[in-house]
């Protein structure tokens, strides 16, 4: 992905607010609400989009999980009815 994974994590946050005060710069106070309520949206479209993503891929890796699981315990039962009966 762009440069966003090669940069360290103060300096995103550092860019991000020189990107902050740039765009605030000669605006009115509506026209930085409006600016920033709109980046505000796109920010919680992308990590609603992601957070589905990662629990879609989860859900993938867990199935497995999930059928080893119940081949175990019918395993184990198998083993109990023999030991009862």
């Amino acid at each position: 992905m762009l440069f966003i994974d090669k940069i360290e994590a103060a300096q995103l946050a550092i860019l991000s607010a020189l990107i902050g005060i740039e765009l605030s710069e000669d605006k009115t106070l509506n026209e930085i609400n409006v600016i920033g309520n709109f980046l505000i949206d796109i920010g919680s479209i992308m990590v609603t989009i992601a957070a589905q993503r990662q629990n879609q891929q989860d859900a993938e890796e867990e199935k497995p999980n999930v059928q080893d699981q119940i081949q175990q315990l019918q395993q184990q039962l198998e083993e109990l009815k023999k030991r009862i009966g």
